[in-house]
């Protein structure tokens, strides 16, 4: 009886994970078409995903599993009492056993894809077409199985039940499903264990937020704010005029990861809605994860979460404790904690993104040096709360209404003061990176390593009758730092002057690799690190912003800057040689030029691109989330 017993709890396990193993695979198909993986050439992606779908998914169903196996004791035990009843009643319990365990096998079939459905399909993030697509597949399997179940067990029932026979049937059953599961792993496996980088080098990209380039000291700023940048600025390249893709971050940043234009990636705020990052677009991580290198995040701000897709390709992604503490200090802490216990440190991709200088101004830091001069007029300005000053908030209220006060009513000394804050706040974070470089040399990792330093967008004090960020496209919310050391490089203290974009980044990581990608992207190599012949006319720069009501686009060609304002039918050009500060609008001067830049600017928006329909836009259900939304005037 015992032998009995556990021949068949081997069978029920064997259909048990067949039934399992169907589905991971059935899943990762439809992962891989909706991330376009096969199409883009990421073959170690597709063996990554599915070990990882396999391994959650025995994680997730053992509960269900235990469950079953009870229910097959039970029965086992019920079923081999002895009888000392007529040998009719034993035929009846043993049609009944029969019966009984075939309903068993059924919903054992039944069971494994209703329970991983009800979980995968549950936050769901792909287009709705392969929802249902998975969920026929999934019936489909659950049937073809459940058929073959029920057509062996009347084959059994029928023929001879000698015990020999069936043990050696089971064993035939187990030695499939190990020959099965060993098929399954081993393709992948080898594709991981192929996957190595040609180049050993680590790259750290660092992203402070909200930093306006002419507050960089390697920039020509009057205060010493950054004396750590400055050091590594004079070790590499350092780009003039690199511009973002968007004046707010969620879309800057969908377009340094993706390489895209806006119009391409769909992540955009309006009207108060959230978008993720679809996963059909392929990002550097994921790129960088196929090709061998760890994968590693740190983002203190909490737009760029898991939540919103922009975890797609790390395979390690720590943000939750930054975005709740907002402190440097804290970001500064774990990426080198991570750095520490790290020593030989290879192939590794760390994105470390920082929530400083973003408003309100409250620098943990003393800031005598940049502030001391300054009386505010305000006393809530000189408490730094930069956006709980008299007329501040309602300077917000009146912004996200359409209403723009230009200029807005503030004091001289007013706007000094929270300059000096904001200033203090840079300076609070060049520590912060200062303090990353050191360790990188304490762990040997420095000559090893390729360093990026950027920013998502600017910020505006006013020039234009605003404060903040993400409503405008002037240059003070859209012109950032870029500098790029690369250890060995000829490349040292080179300033590059023609215009650059921020969707540049990603397809110069690769290049430093040695990594190709047949991706579509619209981003080049940066120069020096690609020979190009563009000169300053040829050399453009191009960005929008859909923040709430704004719906706006800038393209720089040269020493033009065309900014078009959809909702009002309004367009300006600017002369950036004569006029950098953007004060003088040409744009009934030089009809010509106008119309030829209107003319790019279509052809950028209008470029094919791949269809994205998984955009979905999503509210935060996270209430310490919305709470640090709102504190950063995201939510109200």
């Amino acid at each position: 009886m015992a032998h009995r017993f556990f021949r068949e709890i081997k069978g029920f396990i064997c259909i048990f994970y067949i039934a399992l193993i169907t589905l991971v695979i059935s899943r990762t198909i439809l992962q891989t078409i909706g991330n376009m993986y096969i199409e883009e050439g990421l073959f170690v992606l597709v063996a990554r995903l599915m070990i990882d779908e396999l391994y959650n998914a025995i994680l997730e169903t053992w509960p269900l599993l235990v469950i079953i196996l009870v229910l097959q004791v039970v029965l086992s035990i019920y079923f081999n009492r002895d009888f000392t009843s007529s040998q009719k009643c034993m035929d009846d319990k043993k049609v009944e056993e029969k019966r009984y365990r075939s309903i068993l096998t059924v919903s054992t079939v039944f069971a494994v894809p209703i329970y991983l459905g009800i979980r995968w399909i549950v936050g769901y993030r792909h287009p709705v077409i392969w929802v249902y697509c998975g969920a026929i597949l999934i019936l489909i399997i659950a049937g073809t199985l459940s058929w073959s179940a029920i057509f062996s067990k009347k084959r059994r029932m029928r023929k001879d039940d000698r015990e020999g026979k069936l043990h050696f049937k089971s064993l035939l059953r187990l030695h499939y499903m190990l020959f099965l599961t060993l098929l399954i792993f081993f393709p992948p496996w080898m594709i991981l264990m192929s996957a190595r980088p040609l180049k050993e080098k680590n790259i750290l990209l660092i992203v402070i937020d909200t930093l306006r380039a002419n507050h960089l000291g390697c920039y020509g700023y009057k205060r010493s704010t950054t004396p750590n940048i400055n050091r590594l600025a004079k070790g590499g390249v350092l780009f003039t005029n690199a511009y973002s893709q968007s004046s707010w971050t969620k879309t800057s940043i969908a377009s340094l990861m993706t390489g895209a234009y806006p119009y391409r990636h769909n992540v955009f705020y309006e009207n108060g809605d959230y978008s993720a990052l679809p996963k059909e677009v392929v990002t550097i991580a994921e790129v960088l994860l196929n090709s061998g290198y760890k994968t590693v995040g740190f983002s203190a701000n909490p737009h760029i979460i898991p939540e919103f897709g922009f975890s797609q390709g790390f395979s390690s992604f720590q943000y939750d404790i930054l975005w709740r503490q907002n402190s440097t200090e804290v970001v500064t802490e774990i990426v080198i904690n991570y750095l520490r216990r790290r020593k030989g440190l290879k192939s590794t991709f760390m994105y470390v993104h920082y929530l400083d200088p973003h408003d309100t101004y409250t620098p943990s830091l003393p800031c005598e040096e940049f502030s001391h001069a300054y009386q505010p007029d305000n006393p809530a300005v000189r408490d730094g709360e930069a956006y709980t000053l008299s007329g501040a908030r309602s300077l917000k209220t009146k912004l996200h209404m359409g209403v723009i006060p230009t200029p807005y009513p503030m004091s001289s000394n007013d706007l000094e003061f929270l300059m000096a804050l904001y200033d203090c706040e840079i300076s609070q974070v060049d520590e912060g990176v200062g303090r990353i470089l050191a360790t990188l040399e304490d762990i040997g990792a420095m000559d090893n390593t390729i360093i990026i330093v950027t920013s998502d967008h600017g910020e505006g004090f006013l020039e234009h009758g605003m404060l903040t960020h993400g409503y405008q496209l002037f240059n003070e919310t859209v012109k950032i730092p870029l500098i790029i050391y690369e250890p060995g490089s000829p490349y040292r203290s080179l300033r590059y002057d023609n215009p650059v974009e921020l969707i540049g980044v990603f397809p110069t990581i690769l290049s430093l690799l040695g990594i190709t990608f047949s991706g579509d992207i619209d981003g080049n190599i940066l120069p020096p690190f690609e020979s190009s012949s563009t000169s300053q006319d040829d050399s453009i720069a191009f960005g929008i912003t859909r923040f709430r009501k704004q719906d706006k686009a800038f393209l720089l060609q040269g020493d033009w800057k065309i900014i078009r304002d959809f909702v009002k039918a309004e367009t300006s050009l600017f002369n950036i040689a004569e006029d950098p500060l953007e004060k003088v609008d040409v744009v009934d001067d030089n009809p010509d030029i106008v119309n030829n830049m209107s003319r790019r600017m279509v052809k950028i928006i209008r470029r094919p691109m791949k269809p994205i329909s998984s955009v979905g836009f999503s509210q935060p259900d996270n209430p310490i989330l919305k709470e640090r939304l709102r504190s950063l005037g995201y939510l109200y």
